[in-house]
């Protein structure tokens, strides 16, 4: 695990305690899969239950595997500086060819 991700685990288990809402977007874990060892991306959201007393009873913790989506922003940022090069290359071949 990442030391940001592991700062921010910590921080959103302290929040936890306190009975606060912790919502952590996109965070890198190092997840075992049959026996292989990969890094993955999750969104995960931390909501206390409190009993009648006001006191946090429990907690309902969602979590959602994102790395899929990650994966394709991170294609989709490459792609973009790839269109903006072959852009700028083009306009100059074409200033070049006018001149």
């Amino acid at each position: 695990m990442a030391e940001g991700t592991l700062r921010d685990v910590e921080a959103s288990l302290e929040g936890m305690a306190r009975g606060e809402t912790v919502h952590l977007q996109d965070q890198i874990f190092c997840v075992n899969r049959q026996g292989d060892t990969e890094d993955a991306c999750f969104t995960l959201s931390h909501n206390p239950i409190r009993d009648e007393s006001g006191k946090v009873g429990g907690m309902l913790i969602v979590l959602m595997e994102t790395t899929g989506y990650v994966l394709l922003q991170q294609q989709l940022r490459a792609n973009k500086i790839l269109e903006v090069a072959v852009h700028r290359r083009t306009e100059r071949a074409l200033k070049k060819s006018r001149e």
